[in-house]
């Protein structure tokens, strides 16, 4: 992984808000069918090849995608130090944290 917090992330494709992790955004053309909201798991990061390909996808069949990273991903994008993900219930506010931040 590059330095800093949005390394390999397009700028134009993500949203930041205060210190929550950015929200990276892939939209079809036209109107989405549904949208997704798509965490990373616990080796890789959101714009990870996988990621990326699967992403790629999912907008392909008219699926509006909202990536994010966990706090404990993020610290590690920025420290580059690895560190095992928060308890459940920590990972569960985030997501609803970021959840609340997108939009259909």
């Amino acid at each position: 992984m590059g330095k800093g917090p949005l390394a390999g992330i397009d700028t134009d494709q993500y949203r930041r808000a205060g210190k929550l992790s950015p929200v990276k955004v892939n939209r079809p053309p036209g109107e989405a069918c549904a949208s997704l909201i798509l965490a990373h798991g616990a080796g890789a990061p959101m714009d990870s090849p996988f990621m990326e390909e699967i992403s790629e996808r999912l907008v392909a069949r008219g699926l509006a995608l909202f990536r994010f990273e966990f706090a404990y991903m993020a610290e590690r994008r920025e420290g580059g130090r690895k560190r095992p993900p928060e308890p459940a219930g920590e990972l569960l506010r985030q997501w609803r944290e970021v959840y609340t931040r997108c939009d259909s």
